[in-house]
């Protein structure tokens, strides 16, 4: 699909070639970046949108710690917990067969996670109020972490990154024209697009597994 952004300047402004070109990497490097992350994230597959990676995991159904068997819940579990909780689950993914595992078929790498659960990571203590990881946090069970702010509060993805693809073709293009009554208002319209696709395959959807609310996940695999 075509993942587009736009900004209004005046004639002036274009014929300002200083100003305009600011403008331009404004558009191309901040704009249409931004663009293009929430959508790799969750757009929604229907055009002109991507289908995005956390779409792409709710698909499979979303994490919620409800089927996690009394044996292996956690005594006051925390979201370092959980995400381990949740990559485990990956790793053994139910086979076409009925049974579990996909003979070490996945691996997951990533973790993408608000700024505002991180933090809450971050700041996790035992009783003697001391912190639990490290302030530079950058990596948890064997896993990269992602922050982004594209990612809803209270919601988390784990997958393995080798089984989702990012083409982008043609690379980006710009155009310049007129939209409603800009023509006689002296002003016009910068039009930045890349056609770009996330790639994950149905019978490596699996490979993604969504949290689409922390708090209740938790709830379900702490022990009682």
């Amino acid at each position: 699909e075509k993942i587009a952004d736009s900004i209004p300047v005046t004639k002036e402004a274009w014929k300002d070639v200083y100003f305009i070109m600011s403008e331009i990497q404004r558009l191309l490097n901040i704009n249409l970046a931004i663009k293009e992350d929430q959508l790799l994230w969750n757009g929604t597959g229907v055009t002109p949108q991507i289908s995005g990676v956390y779409t792409t995991a709710l698909t499979n159904g979303a994490f919620t710690g409800a089927a996690v068997p009394d044996s292996a819940k956690i005594v006051n579990a925390n979201i370092f917990d959980l995400i381990a909780t949740v990559k485990v689950a990956i790793q053994n993914a139910t086979n076409a067969d009925g049974s579990t595992g996909k003979q070490s078929k996945y691996d997951p790498n990533v973790v993408v996670m608000n700024p505002a659960d991180i933090l809450s990571l971050r700041l996790s203590k035992d009783s003697f109020g001391r912190y639990l990881f490290p302030a530079d946090l950058s990596g948890l069970y064997g896993m990269s972490i992602v922050e982004s702010s594209v990612v809803a509060q209270n919601t988390l993805l784990v997958g393995d990154t080798r089984y989702g693809t990012i083409y982008d073709l043609d690379g980006v293009s710009l155009e310049a024209g007129y939209i409603n009554d800009q023509f006689v208002k002296n002003a016009m319209t910068l039009l930045a697009e890349k056609r770009e696709t996330l790639l994950i395959r149905n019978v490596d959807a699996d490979g993604f597994l969504a949290v689409s609310n922390i708090s209740t996940a938790l709830g379900n695999i702490t022990k009682a």
